[in-house]
């Protein structure tokens, strides 16, 4: 039975998908209460969109939606949101009037400035008593598993 191929998936707690899954929430999960804890009213949706916009300022809601993995229409309910808080506005893409440009504040550039070093260190404490080289090597792997799935 343990030569099956099948024998990876059993127990549950065993199959790789899982342990993703899990593993994902898990994160996920402690994100948000970090964020909650120091008092930021950001979700980890939110955070996904305000990193793409730091990565690259100016992104269509399609160019987000992409980055992110989050469909369309959950992307413009997210941006309605920072948009409210002020962290972020829309413009109409100069090229394409159908487009909108979904810009950074000050405010939402002020606030990489605050979120960054409280997520670097949940990041140190997920990572406690992994090597670099173990977790370059899981990301690796992890890349060429969706690379495999796309």
């Amino acid at each position: 039975m343990a030569n099956e191929p099948y024998s990876l998936f059993f127990p549950l707690e065993n199959s790789p998908g899982f342990i993703i899954y899990r593993t994902a929430l898990q994160m996920k999960s402690s994100l948000q209460r970090t964020f909650t804890q120091r008092g930021y009213d950001i979700t980890t949706e939110q955070w996904s969109i305000l990193l793409s916009l730091w990565e690259k300022d100016g992104r269509t809601q399609q160019e987000i939606a992409d980055k992110t993995c989050k469909d369309k229409a959950n992307i413009t309910r997210f941006i309605d949101d920072l948009e409210r808080a002020g962290y972020v506005s829309r413009k109409p893409d100069h090229k394409d009037r159908r487009k909108h440009a979904v810009h950074l504040t000050s405010r939402g550039k002020e606030l990489r400035k605050e979120l960054m070093p409280i997520v670097r260190d949940l990041w140190k404490s997920i990572n406690r008593g992994i090597s670099p080289r173990e977790l370059a090597t899981t990301t690796k792997i992890l890349t060429s598993i969706f690379k495999n799935l796309s």
